[in-house]
């Protein structure tokens, strides 16, 4: 009678060893660094996802696809077994995010995988680089500390005190000299939105006075495919309607912004100009490939604003 509880205990001692050995499987595999060059790839694919939500507007699928591919993501490994810590929270989305921020985050990841398509196999002077990456990498966010590998030798050299390897290196200057672009991209970006609201690829005199011509114009420039041209007629349509309809003061010499401050205490038609000229600027200035579809959500907002202000 003895014997019994014992193998009792004996099966009850088995079932949780079992159980805490598939639970550490689990941590290690929830936790199990990314490739680099994963990395890379789901970094192509959230700027993909950034660039359709910048023509169409965020979508709650793109969300949830751009969230998808950073759960769980806390460290990266080099092909030379190296593994690093990853803060990945500011590629998460939400919501909250306005027009401006997903545009802002598109560029900084659009820089770093320009950046990362021009330098692959490629070296550089490492003490240039961290120069340049100490000026610049400010942000907690890119700031990266290397996790202990369980791989390493243990009688591997350390490195020198306040040394780097040539795999840090190469991260490093990747990530600064992307954060360089991303700053002088948005630079530039800053100086072309004060420019006036047309560029005149036609003379000025030529240009439409009325809402109706610039729609024409708009409708000639869609069935000669050139939907770049639409586009311009479309906006300058709805900067003239606006002027019929007393809610703006069109001025040619004012630029988008100055336009847009004008109607600002009203909501609704703020966040929908705000959208058009956000989008205009992108068409316009060189950001955003123009084809159809792109007309059409274009042409789309534009009769939203009528339809508003009617």
């Amino acid at each position: 009678m003895r014997s019994f509880p014992v193998r009792i205990f004996k099966r009850w001692l088995a079932v949780m060893v079992i159980g805490i050995l598939a639970a550490s499987i689990t941590v290690t595999a929830q936790s199990a660094p990314l490739p680099e060059a994963e990395y890379w790839v789901r970094l192509q694919q959230t700027n993909t996802v950034l660039q359709q939500s910048l023509a169409s507007g965020l979508s709650d699928s793109a969300i949830t696809q751009i969230n998808a591919l950073w759960a769980g993501v806390e460290s990266f490994v080099l092909p030379d077994g190296q593994l690093f810590s990853l803060d990945v929270a500011w590629l998460r989305v939400d919501r909250a995010l306005t027009p401006d921020d997903l545009r802002t985050l598109q560029i900084r990841i659009q820089a770093l995988l320009d950046y990362h398509a021009v330098q692959t196999g490629t070296t550089e002077s490492a003490e240039s680089s961290l120069a340049a990456l100490e000026r610049v990498l400010q942000d907690e966010r890119f700031r990266y500390e290397q996790a202990p590998s369980e791989s390493q030798p243990t009688n591997s050299r350390p490195f020198p005190s306040g040394g780097f390897s040539a795999a840090a290196q190469l991260i490093l200057i990747v990530i600064g000299i992307g954060l360089v672009i991303a700053l002088m991209v948005n630079f530039a970006r800053g100086l072309r939105i004060q420019r006036t609201v047309l560029l005149n690829d036609a003379a000025p005199e030529d240009d439409p006075i009325t809402s109706a011509a610039a729609l024409d114009r708009a409708a000639e420039s869609q069935t000669a495919q050139d939907y770049r041209a639409a586009i311009r007629y479309l906006y300058l349509s709805s900067l003239l309607l606006l002027d019929e309809r007393g809610v703006i003061d069109y001025d040619p010499s004012l630029t988008n912004r100055e336009h847009l401050e004008q109607v600002r205490p009203r909501r609704e038609i703020f966040e929908l100009l705000s959208a058009i000229v956000s989008l205009f600027d992108r068409v316009w200035y060189g950001f955003a490939p123009v084809d159809e579809a792109l007309y059409q959500g274009f042409r789309q907002r534009v009769e939203r604003l009528q339809q508003v202000t009617a």
